[in-house]
């Protein structure tokens, strides 16, 4: 039985809602409820924004008013997080306008311009997409204007070493976070992580994604350069298939923030449309993400009831689904272990050893 808390969280994070999905709102949140369980939930998972937002003025007045006024306080340091975080981006887009870079942004950096407000949502970083061409030139544009690479070990800005930053690029599909500190109370430190494989070096195609194209989100001056919502969606299943099959993530649960899974869903809700829809899972067959796409959109299925998502997960099903409880531990090539617990609910269990970070 689907616990009822877990339920109403979930529903009141998406912003696109069915009236039966409304109407589940409201009954559930007049019911007898655990709100210090709703509060760990909502917190940990960095729902609160889209928590708030998502009920009704009237939907609140029955939540404990000290709970209330804390999640309002959090949202506002929120909001003024991203609208500092505003500036910060405007000055590397910019920069790398100047420099004749090919980027796109990503999951946050188009989110906070384009389905959520400000405050909604909690970014630590900046995301971008480059081909890896331009990586001399991404790092000439940040280094002027005070990021260095660093891994950021005991709160040191150090630049990083030539094998630490060998073993990046060749193992991941990114570089050392370029850090600098930060002037605001409200970040230890401003963090870009470039991107130069879209999806994996074994599939590189993020040419080819480039090439798709680009759009602009958020109204001016506050906009970003954006991948199309075929794209962006795909680069969010891919994402987050990355994070959920690899012990370097797995471990601390880092693949279970549920504030991920909300995102993506409110970014597959964006497109209503079958024969879009199709559109996509061809160009994702093209592109060889069906299988990381059949993942995502299976693991998604677990915590919301979707027409869509039952009309899709078909088309992309692949013929051999025993990858979808293999994880592969990080550093070992061949090895592999077995998810013992479904991704929901490992989500909602909270109990973490100490040491956990």
């Amino acid at each position: 039985m689907v616990k009822k808390e877990n339920r109403l969280l979930l529903l009141a994070s998406l912003l696109k809602r069915t009236m039966k999905e409304e109407q589940e709102i409201q009954d559930l949140i007049v019911q007898p409820l655990d709100w210090g369980y709703m509060a760990g939930q909502l917190y940990h998972h960095r729902l609160t924004g889209y928590f708030l937002r998502g009920t009704t003025p009237e939907q609140q007045k029955g939540m404990h008013s000290e709970l209330i006024r804390n999640m309002k306080l959090l949202v506002r340091a929120q909001r003024q997080a991203t609208i500092y975080l505003f500036g910060v981006i405007k000055s590397i887009t910019e920069a790398f306008d100047k420099a004749n870079i090919r980027y796109a942004g990503l999951k946050g950096l188009v989110f906070n311009y384009s389905i959520y407000n400000p405050g909604d949502r909690r970014s630590n970083d900046g995301d971008f997409l480059v081909v890896e061409e331009d990586l001399s030139k991404v790092d000439k544009a940040l280094r002027e204007l005070g990021f260095i690479q660093s891994l950021y070990r005991n709160e040191e800005f150090t630049e990083a070493t030539r094998i630490e930053k060998m073993i990046q690029r060749m193992n991941y599909h990114d570089l050392v976070p370029y850090v600098k500190k930060s002037d605001s109370e409200l970040f230890d430190k401003l963090e870009i992580d470039i991107n130069f494989h879209f999806d994996s070096k074994n599939n590189d195609i993020t040419k080819k994604v480039l090439e798709y194209g680009t759009v602009t989100y958020g109204q001016s001056p506050d906009t970003i350069t954006g991948l199309p919502w075929p794209t962006h969606m795909a680069h969010l299943c891919s994402h987050f298939f990355r994070e959920a099959t690899d012990t370097i993530w797995t471990e601390t649960k880092r693949d279970v923030l549920l504030y991920k899974v909300v995102d993506i869903m409110n970014t597959f809700r964006l497109e209503e449309e079958k024969s879009k829809l199709e559109e996509w899972v061809h160009l994702m067959q093209e592109l060889n993400l069906d299988k990381v796409c059949y993942y995502t959109l299976y693991q998604l299925r677990q915590f919301y009831d979707d027409d869509n998502l039952d009309y899709l997960l078909p088309l992309l099903e692949p013929e051999d689904t025993s990858f979808l409880d293999v994880i592969h531990v990080s550093g070992k090539d061949e090895a592999t272990i077995t998810r013992q617990v479904s991704f929901y609910d490992s989500a909602f269990d909270l109990s973490y050893p100490l040491a956990m970070k």
